[in-house]
């Protein structure tokens, strides 16, 4: 199908085609701060809408490598007030190490609208776990927020969801002392587009589409 895209009225080329989605990828990196217009036009119809791109952030707490977080708490997590960010990506997964094995432990993703969240102690309840190493991910964004029963923001004869999202900030950090046998499962490999799109379509409570 014939399909376009613009931003402030710059085209920018289609890179691929993937089922239950298009990618357009445009070489000029976008401005924080600065409001942008995205129309879409194709064979099926028409959309536009517009977001401001938020300023990026950095996580302030835990701190990376940390090892002194207690086993049995909740965790604290707060990153830096990004501006323009009408709300935040936020995930968190990681891994539990017992005296002979480590276990993965299921990710979980949030969409809050301050710069803070609680990891609550019951997410650390695997038995006979004497540490986790865990990655936390957080990502400003603006528009419209992943829920259900959320209005789309973008219009036309298609109507559709706009997000606007900026660099994300991570880090890693450990809940318990880490085992003196050395830990071998630090890194939380990051979603794929698909996985992203999935998970906003999902909570938006749109049947998942992308394959």
């Amino acid at each position: 199908a014939h399909s376009q895209a613009k931003i402030n009225s710059r085209v920018f080329p289609r890179e691929g085609v993937a089922p239950g989605y298009l990618m357009f990828i445009d070489t000029v990196m976008p401005t924080p701060g600065t409001s942008y217009t995205i129309e879409v036009t194709s064979d099926v119809g028409n959309s536009s809408g517009s977001a401001i791109l938020p300023e990026t952030t950095s996580i302030i707490a835990p701190e990376y490598g940390d090892t002194n977080l207690p086993l049995g708490q909740a965790v604290t997590c707060s990153w830096v007030a990004s501006a323009g960010a009408q709300y935040y990506i936020v995930q968190y997964s990681g891994y539990a190490y017992t005296d002979s094995d480590y276990i993965e432990c299921p990710t979980q993703q949030s969409y809050p609208t301050t710069n803070g969240i609680t990891i609550p102690a019951s997410y650390f309840n695997v038995p006979g776990a004497i540490c986790y190493s865990v990655y936390l991910e957080v990502i400003p964004c603006s528009g419209a927020k992943p829920q259900i029963g959320q209005t789309g923001n973008m219009t036309g004869t298609i109507n559709g969801f706009l997000s606007a999202q900026s660099d994300y900030s991570d880090v890693y950090f450990y809940v318990g002392k880490p085992s003196t046998k050395g830990i071998v499962k630090e890194k939380v490999a990051m979603p794929s587009r698909k996985d992203i799109i999935n998970t906003y379509l999902r909570d938006l409570g749109i049947n998942t589409v992308v394959e």
